[in-house]
């Protein structure tokens, strides 16, 4: 909603400053991403220990729920 005006529309990437991407497919993951451009997608990883970060909560359908940072319970790795 910031840069709603600035894009006019456009397509965009927002990454965190705290993130850095890496990993195997991550090309075609991205590529994948842009394809779906009516919809956004929201990157996540499995990590030994989610109280640490922010935890993504999907629904049946791989949908997104919530976002939690540093969750005393974690839904998720």
């Amino acid at each position: 909603m910031i840069a709603e005006s600035f894009l006019a529309g456009e397509a965009c990437a927002l990454i965190l400053g705290d993130n850095v991407f890496y990993g195997q497919h991550l090309t075609a993951n991205l590529n994948r991403a842009w394809q779906t451009q009516s919809r956004a997608t929201v990157f996540g990883y499995h990590v030994a220990n989610p109280h640490a970060y922010g935890v993504i909560e999907f629904n049946d359908t791989g949908n997104v729920l919530s976002i939690e940072e540093k969750p005393l319970h974690p839904c998720s790795h």
